[in-house]
């Protein structure tokens, strides 16, 4: 296992298992310590941990973390995303994550780990062809007619959601 210094954060470590710990020596903690991660359980489902700095909390993922230490900066965090190989986002280690662009990390959530997507979600709000009619449609409109967001609208005429529809 290798630790890493975290990238604005001088007083905590990440390592290539996934786990974050704070320095020996500082205030709090002189014998250094393995923060526990939560969030798993969540809806979203991957691990957090509350980092200080300055005496001001922040609430970060263990795999961007570990992501940002091992593998490098991602190039651009709203194009590219951290997949998970295995699936499991509790999985944090360096060998299961990579960057990925959206598409990729679709692809991969229907191919790989079996999720449904379009009409065969059982969560899904619209048809096939409504998708189509709203990929016609001014924002506004669409989302008023079919009680979706504009925010919903917008990736789904930029193809981000429902983007296997021709």
């Amino acid at each position: 296992m290798i630790w890493m210094p975290i990238k604005d954060h001088e007083e905590y470590e990440v390592s290539s298992s996934g786990e974050v710990r704070r320095l020996a020596g500082t205030p709090f903690c002189p014998n250094g310590r393995i923060l526990k991660a939560s969030g798993h359980e969540t809806a979203v489902g991957y691990d957090q941990v509350n980092l200080y700095r300055k005496g001001i909390k922040s609430r970060l993922y263990v795999h961007v973390l570990v992501a940002s230490a091992f593998i490098g900066k991602r190039p651009d965090w709203k194009k590219i995303q951290i997949n998970h190989k295995d699936g499991d986002r509790g999985n944090n280690h360096v060998g299961n994550l990579e960057y990925v662009t959206v598409r990729q990390n679709s692809q991969h959530a229907v191919s790989v780990l079996g999720h449904k997507r379009g009409i065969k979600n059982g969560n899904a709000k619209l048809t096939e062809d409504q998708v189509r009619e709203i990929r016609g449609m001014k924002l506004g409109d669409a989302a008023k007619k079919f009680g979706i967001h504009v925010q919903s609208a917008f990736r789904i005429r930029h193809r981000l959601l429902w983007g296997h529809v021709e």
